[in-house]
């Protein structure tokens, strides 16, 4: 995989990209990822920036402490033309990535920001479920990181989970980057919640594709070729989450203006850009 060193070469070139520094324990650690993901910080630029996603040295040492998802995308936004027959289709939660950074015998669950207030909720979520930790130890122990995706009605994203779920989507090799197979990982993830897989569609991929735009009250799927990822999602959920966002964004821009704030952004933009955004 990368070295800390590659990493901020290219944080330091690409802006839309950070470096968080935290420390877990008595290991300083540094997390990367990105501002927003929009897919111009990624088109005709280095492959590596798709690892920018959470990965996670020791920055004391610069061994890789942590191998969250690399970063995909949504079908049609960087991949339009593919074969679902040769994917394996996996359910698509909707709730947040967290995954587990060892340090002092012990780990911390972290999200795509670091340690943050939904990862400790999902840690305290396995304090009294000792197969969760027995298997995040062996992993750890095996340099391989498990990715879940915590699902909770505390914790709303779009949809609504009756019950809080930690449901293990993925685990990665810091090795080489590689993902087990999802029959390698029910066979590691014994009394483990673990993501559900579809069989093959005897449709056409475009016929596919549109029945699962159809579909409501559900998030979409992921398509996994190896290490080749695809979304396809829901068009109900997209319209939902989009309206979330916007909402989301009108707040910030409240909240700058109540906290007096609104000139140090302007300061910060393009000027082009202020006339339109702040007239």
């Amino acid at each position: 995989m990368l070295s800390l060193y590659r990493i901020r070469e290219l944080v330091k070139s690409h802006p839309s990209f950070f470096e968080k520094k935290f420390t877990a324990g008595t290991r300083n650690l540094s997390l990367f990822s990105y501002h927003y993901a929009h897919t111009d910080n990624y088109r005709d630029k280095s492959e590596d920036l798709l690892q920018l996603r959470g990965i996670t040295y020791d920055r004391d040492t610069g061994e890789l402490a942590a191998l969250p998802y690399h970063k995909f995308f949504n079908f049609g936004e960087m991949v339009t033309q593919f074969d679902v027959t040769e994917y394996v289709i996996f359910e698509k939660l909707d709730g947040s990535m967290v995954f587990p950074i060892p340090h002092d015998d012990t780990f911390s669950f972290a999200t795509g920001k670091g340690l943050t207030e939904v990862a400790k909720v999902a840690q305290d979520f396995i304090s009294d479920k000792p197969a969760y930790s027995q298997f995040i130890n062996k992993c750890l122990d095996k340099e391989w990181t498990p990715i879940f995706e915590w699902c909770s009605a505390k914790m709303r994203v779009v949809l609504t989970y009756p019950e809080d779920r930690l449901v293990l989507t993925g685990i990665r090799k810091h090795k080489d980057g590689s993902y087990l197979t999802h029959s390698e990982m029910l066979e590691e993830a014994v009394g483990i919640d673990v993501v559900n897989i579809l069989p093959v569609p005897k449709t056409s991929t475009t016929d596919w594709v549109s029945s699962v735009r159809e579909i409501p009250n559900a998030e979409g799927f992921v398509c996994r070729k190896g290490n080749h990822f695809l979304k396809i999602k829901c068009d109900d959920y997209m319209k939902a989450h989009h309206s979330i966002d916007l909402l989301k964004s009108k707040n910030q821009i409240l909240d700058l203006v109540l906290d007096g704030k609104v000139d140090d952004l302007k300061a910060r933009m393009v000027t082009s850009t202020n006339s339109c955004l702040f007239r």
